[in-house]
C-alpha cells in the first residue's frame, strides 16, 4: 500500500483512497453482515471504518519512519498471539 501511495501521481490520490479505504458499501454488507436496507447507517459505518483504517495506517507508517530515522532499519512487526 505504501509503495502504491509513493509511486502514484498526486492526481491519483482519490483513486488510491477509494481503493484502499472507501470500499463500496456492498463489500461491507457481504463481509460484515450489515443489513443492506439500512442505507444511511451503512454509509456512516463505512466512513468510520475508513477513518479507523486511515488512522491505523498513518500510525504504522509514522512508527516505521521514526524507526528508520533512529536505527537505520525498520523494526519487525511484533508476533501476533
Amino acid at each position: 500500500m505504501l509503495v502504491d501511495l509513493l509511486l502514484s501521481p498526486p492526481a491519483a490520490l482519490p483513486v488510491f483512497l477509494r481503493h484502499y479505504y472507501f470500499q463500496p458499501v456492498s463489500k461491507y454488507v457481504r463481509d460484515y453482515g450489515w443489513r443492506p436496507e439500512r442505507v444511511i447507517l451503512n454509509r456512516w459505518r463505512r466512513r468510520l471504518h475508513a477513518l479507523a483504517r486511515l488512522v491505523k495506517s498513518v500510525r504504522g507508517f509514522s512508527s516505521a519512519l521514526v524507526s528508520l530515522r533512529r536505527h537505520g532499519t525498520i523494526d519487525p512487526l511484533p508476533a501476533r498471539a
